[in-house]
């Protein structure tokens, strides 16, 4: 009876600990970067608070800075928090490390996707997830990064290179861990997992590809003078 009053608990604990980081994930920041801009990201370019939209609307600089915050969130809580809570909060879970991480990297890109702040109308994800998975499992975020940077030049669109990088996260988890299927099976499905909320989530842009109304980015000078009138 014990047994069962400490595992609900724990599973509990849990529980509190990634619907802490929905709220930090929630935090907008490519809207913020926006109006420190003078601009309101959800209604120019496409609409999405996400660091493509920001770079575009804003300049390459902003982009960047909403691409390292978006990571940020979360990176630093899964890398240092996560381990901790872990340890000191649910022991008695087995794989208790692992299981707080998978917690706190879903409640962060959930937060994202679905910001409480915005009437749960965020970003695609991306850039959160990137940051989860460079703290759970960097070898699968480096197969993700390979396949976003191979696909975005190779097509020009970014939605295109995003969709590569969550397949090869995917992918790329269950080759390069020995683990992925024991102890450490929970950050797998978890990738898994991002990468069909990640193709959900770029469904619009699918759709804008096929109708020829996505907007490429810009490699080089090449591609510069052709956009010019």
């Amino acid at each position: 009876m014990n047994l069962a009053i400490v595992s609900a608990s724990e599973a509990g604990l849990v529980f509190l600990g990634g619907l802490a980081m929905f709220f930090v994930g929630g935090i907008p920041f490519g809207l913020l970067v926006g109006f420190l801009n003078g601009v309101d990201v959800r209604k120019a370019g496409s609409g999405n608070i996400g660091a493509t939209n920001v770079g575009r609307t804003c300049g390459r600089f902003w982009g960047i800075l909403t691409l390292a915050l978006d990571a940020a969130k979360g990176f630093l809580p899964v890398l240092f928090l996560a381990p901790l809570a872990g340890r000191h909060f649910v022991p008695g879970v087995p794989h208790c490390e692992v299981v707080m991480q998978v917690a706190f990297g879903i409640g962060a890109i959930a937060g994202h996707m679905f910001p409480v702040y915005l009437g749960f109308k965020g970003g695609k994800g991306i850039a959160t997830a990137a940051g989860v998975f460079l703290a759970a499992s960097p070898w699968a975020l480096l197969c993700a990064f390979s396949a976003w940077v191979l696909f975005t030049v190779l097509t020009r669109y970014v939605s295109v290179g995003s969709i590569a990088s969550v397949i090869a996260l995917a992918s790329g988890q269950v080759i390069t861990d020995p683990e992925a299927f024991r102890n450490r099976l929970g950050v797998t499905l978890f990738s898994l997992g991002v990468m069909v909320f990640a193709i959900y989530k770029h469904r619009g842009n699918v759709k804008r590809i096929i109708q020829g109304t996505e907007p490429k980015i810009r490699l080089g000078k090449k591609d510069a003078e052709a956009a010019k009138p």
